[in-house]
């Protein structure tokens, strides 16, 4: 069951980089707002050395 002023779809974004990876959820309100349910970002230096040869 819906509470009242949940109503939307919520949808994620992922950006997957070579220092970081971000992440965001949102929900797509009816009135074309949004709302953000959460934002996090987690350095992970993927490439970290990788050009230093």
């Amino acid at each position: 069951m819906k509470k009242p002023g949940q109503n939307g779809r919520v949808v994620a974004f992922l950006d997957i980089g070579t220092n970081s990876i971000r992440l965001l959820v949102v929900r797509l309100n009816p009135n074309h707002l949004y709302t953000i349910l959460t934002c996090q970002k987690q350095r992970v230096r993927l490439g970290d050395e990788e050009f230093e040869r």
